[in-house]
């Protein structure tokens, strides 16, 4: 006889259930990625758009969209969804925008102090500015930062409340603001009668 040991009858080890708490972490965990992917699949590609109309440099728009997702990641993970994720990403991008406005402008009261006044600009900055007229550009980029944002958001779609909640502004004050910008622009591109 042979001595054979029966699989089937050999005590078996089970691994403990995972706690409730483990779970509900596990599912809102599962759920915050779902939001998170369905909003980059929804928004990015408008982000990115709306980005690249207020920074020159493709990489910077780029970066200021992934650092906004960034920031919902954050904010979903600590419980904290947007009602509007929409309008929440364009008002962080747009925050994102300015604060990059303000940094810049700091680093350039320094940096006339460092650099030699005889370079002129580098070739990789002429290759990376936006491939939108240059008159158009410049008439964008001579209005305040705030009326620059809502004229690119309303071109590209962005409804009167959506602007406002991004710029932090009334709806009216909006309109005005739009109205105004609108006029900025016509009068900067439109030749001398």
């Amino acid at each position: 006889m042979t001595d054979t040991f029966d699989t089937d009858l050999a005590p078996r080890v089970i691994p403990a259930a995972p706690s409730p708490v483990r779970l509900r972490a596990r599912a809102a965990a599962a759920d915050a990625e779902a939001v998170v992917l369905a909003a980059y699949e929804a928004h990015a590609r408008d982000l990115n758009a709306f980005a690249r109309s207020l920074v020159r440099e493709r990489e910077a728009a780029e970066d200021i969209v992934a650092d906004a997702f960034l920031r919902l990641v954050r904010e979903v993970h600590a419980g904290r969804m947007p009602d509007d994720v929409r309008g929440w990403l364009y008002r962080v991008t747009a925050n994102l925008v300015l604060s990059r406005g303000r940094r810049i402008s700091v680093a350039r009261r320094f940096v006339e102090r460092l650099v030699d006044r005889r370079t002129g600009e580098s070739p990789e900055a002429r290759h990376l500015r936006l491939d939108i007229p240059a008159d158009l550009r410049e008439a964008l980029l001579a209005l305040p930062a705030d009326a620059r944002i809502a004229v690119v958001m309303a071109a590209r779609g962005a409804s009167g409340r959506e602007i406002a909640a991004a710029i932090g502004r009334s709806e009216a004050a909006t309109r005005t603001l739009l109205t105004r910008a609108r006029q900025r622009v016509r009068a900067t591109l439109e030749p001398p009668r």
